[in-house]
């Protein structure tokens, strides 16, 4: 059982660590394994294109009377023995594809709050990278300052002696 809890440090240390299960970080990033990573990418994009093309799709069949989906849905609805009603299907088509659309915008936004932690740790080298040339240049001005003062508080005691 040590050596498992070996193995885990020394990923950490290594920069390899993954995460076994979903982690939630600060900016409400969620953490996950590469391969989870991979799957929601994919499926999370397949999924809002579809939703987004048959969105459109729907906004056709609402504007054209001779689109083949709404001569389907117009088919379906004379097989039960209902007559067309004239503008709830242009009402129904448009509202249906506004829906899928915004459906697929929504799982394209969720898909990508997902990342891996490798993700992460380039995200918090750029910031430490940057953290650290701002010291080192308020460093210098301090260092600056203290040595120009220092100038000019020796060069009278030099004048004295």
């Amino acid at each position: 059982m040590a050596s498992d809890d070996t193995d885990d440090s020394t990923d950490e240390s290594s920069g390899d660590w993954e995460p076994e299960e979903p982690t939630r970080v600060d900016d409400e990033t969620i953490v996950v394994p590469m391969r989870m990573y991979k799957g929601i990418t994919v499926f999370s994009t397949l999924l809002a294109v579809v939703l987004v093309v048959f969105g459109f799709f729907m906004f056709d069949a609402a504007t054209q009377q001779q689109n083949l989906i709404r001569q389907a849905v117009v088919g379906l609805i004379s097989l039960v023995g209902f007559e067309e009603p004239v503008g709830v299907l242009d009402v129904g088509f448009g509202l249906l594809g506004v829906t899928m659309i915004l459906v697929g915008a929504g799982s394209y936004i969720l898909g990508t709050r997902f990342k891996t932690a490798d993700m992460l740790g380039g995200d918090a080298a750029e910031e430490t990278d940057d953290d650290a040339d701002k010291e080192s240049a308020d460093a210098d001005e301090e260092s600056t300052d203290t040595t120009a003062t220092a100038a000019a508080e020796a060069s009278p005691d030099d004048e004295k002696a």
